[in-house]
């Protein structure tokens, strides 16, 4: 069971029928899971996972924690029947339910998959259940159905960025890297809320161009970054500014390579390509103050800018250069330090797939259970009249609680599941929600009866 509240009336009357049961509570939270089984069972052992702390376990940047520490849980049990002496496991969660957090919940079951391989043993038969909140053409359902997924990384080898203007000097350098870096307008600035509520759920145009332009949105600002809708983006402490751009370019892997820089123009961001040789354009060079002296000159294909390296140490592309070699330096220093760091803390846990997933914003996450969903033929593929629904409510309804039964299980017969065309009530209207005077939850109840080969 998931989001059971008033654990301890559930106990008593779980054990007055005659159930040993497990229960987890969801930190800070009312609601937790529970599972129930017959004293012709024993149970072996259990697991309560955190995925909050497995979180505090892995060194990711501050936007990432607040994204994906979510207060969600699973508990597994091992069980084994007293006539056989043999086990088996059984799982439930209640994964995290954000429509636009399906990176979230990938990452949040493959952390329940890789504990418990690791906590009982992958080769005991593993039954999981739970709200998983994914949809049967989902990724998690694919990860979960072929035991492999391979998400693209995001955090890798960054190359685009969008700046709040509140930092905006933060484009200069990255820019200066070869990066491509626009910076938030005035006018994307103004339509900004103050209110901290505000920042949290008003639509932001910068936090929408960086969706829409497939941009890491990087901001100075915590609750920016750690809003819903800002699933690229990254935290700039302002206090540590030089320090934290090195970090930028080691978490989210910028590629560090010289021929790269001094490739974007640092007032436009446009590119920046050698001047023609042709009387128009050396006329246009003069004009912007460039020598005479054969000194190979660049144009910006954008604005137009004229630019060439002085050998002057005053001027303004010498500190261009005195910047990027300061910033490659720490950016080295910081490697070294993190490489020792990393080699004295390295653990088991940090070399798991959703470690690696963390760090580059995707990856390949795998599982070592053969999985079989007990109502697969059913499970719909598309949005239809036919389809069925475990949960309907404020407007939402889908197919997003399971069993998961390993081959050691066959069922035999189970609880059937109502339709869309079961509960509509008005052709083209949203489904009613199950949550009435008459049912007390907003999910439909799943039961399979199985024989367990032992």
């Amino acid at each position: 069971m998931q989001e059971v509240e008033d654990a301890d009336q559930w106990q008593a009357h779980l054990q007055g029928l005659g159930y040993d049961i497990a229960l987890a509570q969801r930190p800070g939270r009312a609601d937790g899971c529970l599972i129930g089984w017959l004293p012709k069972l024993r149970c072996k052992g259990k697991m309560i996972l955190n995925f909050d702390d497995c979180l505090s376990l892995q060194k990711v940047p501050p936007s990432v924690f607040a994204r994906f520490a979510r207060k969600n849980i699973a508990l597994v049990v091992e069980l084994e029947d007293e006539g056989s002496g043999k086990s088996f496991l059984l799982a439930t969660t209640h994964l995290y339910w954000g429509s636009e957090h399906e990176d979230v919940r990938l990452w949040q079951l493959q952390v329940l998959l890789e504990s418990a391989a690791s906590h009982f043993g992958s080769h005991k038969p593993l039954a999981l259940c739970g709200d998983l909140n994914m949809l049967p053409w989902g990724s998690g359902y694919k990860l979960l159905q072929t035991g492999r997924l391979e998400v693209p990384r995001k955090f890798r080898n960054v190359e685009r960025f969008l700046v709040d203007r509140d930092i905006s000097k933060a484009a200069k350098p990255l820019r200066l890297l070869g990066l491509d870096v626009s910076v938030e307008s005035g006018e994307e600035r103004e339509q900004r809320p103050e209110a901290s509520q505000g920042l949290r759920t008003a639509k932001i145009p910068l936090v929408s161009r960086a969706a829409r332009e497939a941009r890491v949105l990087v901001s100075a600002s915590k609750r920016l970054v750690n809003r819903a809708d800002a699933s690229l983006a990254y935290f700039i402490d302002a206090r540590q500014f030089e320090m934290s751009l090195a970090k930028l370019c080691i978490d989210l892997a910028v590629d560090l390579s010289p021929e790269r820089f001094y490739t974007r123009c640092v007032k436009c961001n446009g590119r920046v390509i050698p001047l023609a040789d042709n009387e128009q354009e050396q006329d246009r060079a003069r004009a912007f103050g460039a020598p005479e002296s054969g000194i190979p000159l660049f144009t910006c294909t954008m604005c137009g800018q004229i630019y060439w390296f002085s050998r002057d140490e005053g001027s303004a592309s010498a500190r261009a250069r005195l910047q990027v070699d300061n910033l490659v330096k720490l950016v080295e220093k910081t490697m070294q330090h993190e490489g020792l760091r990393c080699k004295q803390e390295l653990r088991e846990d940090l070399v798991m797939a959703s470690s690696h997933f963390l760090r580059d914003g995707g990856g390949c996450l795998e599982h070592c259970w053969n999985l079989r969903s007990a109502y697969e033929d059913v499970e719909p593929k598309e949005r239809n009249l036919h389809e069925t629904v475990t949960n309907s409510k404020y407007g939402f309804h889908g197919c997003i609680d399971y069993i998961w039964l390993s081959p050691d299980f066959q069922q035999y017969q189970r609880l059937q599941l109502p339709t869309v065309s079961d509960l509509i009530e008005e052709p083209g209207k949203p489904l009613p929600s199950m949550v009435s005077s008459g049912w007390p939850s907003d999910h439909w109840p799943m039961a399979v009866d199985i024989t367990w080969t032992t």
